[in-house]
């Protein structure tokens, strides 16, 4: 997650951390929505600064592989382009 710059719906977050802050405190970011809409999972996690660092600590390094790009294939079984194969992506892909 740490190579996005943005997190959450709308990219309202510009860091992990915050992101793991706004979970702990459970405060819906949008007045209009109703709490009965709000799901019940959503509560207060009374997280300590302290954890809320380590729960970021884990999610920026301990999930990190700063080699994901290994998991990307040079070509598929259907020959088709890989991730998308729309009109641009086989144009991007020489297909």
């Amino acid at each position: 997650m740490k190579d996005s710059p943005f997190y959450g719906h709308g990219a309202s977050f510009t860091k992990i951390e915050d992101v793991i802050a706004y979970k702990s405190k459970a405060i819906s970011e949008n007045t209009n929505v109703p709490n009965t809409q709000i799901a019940s999972e959503f509560h207060s996690l009374n997280l300590t600064n302290d954890e809320i660092l380590k729960i970021t600590d884990f999610i920026k390094n301990g999930l990190y592989d700063a080699n994901i790009k290994r998991y990307v294939p040079q070509k598929i079984l259907s020959g088709l382009a890989f991730p998308n194969n729309d009109t641009q992506s086989r144009k991007d892909l020489g297909f």
